[in-house]
């Protein structure tokens, strides 16, 4: 049985949105949130047992697409 975990991370688009909605929506907490040197912004939200990690480019980031049907990977 998982008990824990050390982070998992994932990109955003809209900081703000991701943020609202995880802790809003889903009661994790912001740990941590900065703007790093190039624009881009990271955050960590602590889950209970672990770390959401979320980044968002500074430039954006594209939707990702489903993983085809017999591959490895995660889907959107």
């Amino acid at each position: 049985m998982l008990k824990s975990f050390e982070h998992i991370g994932m990109t955003m688009s809209d900081m703000d949105c991701a943020i609202g909605f995880y802790c809003g929506m889903l009661g994790l907490r912001l740990h941590l949130r900065k703007v790093m040197p190039d624009g881009s912004h990271v955050a960590f939200l602590d889950a209970g047992g672990g770390m959401l990690e979320m980044f968002a480019p500074a430039n954006g980031a594209a939707r990702a697409t489903d993983v085809p049907e017999g591959a490895a990977g995660c889907a959107t």
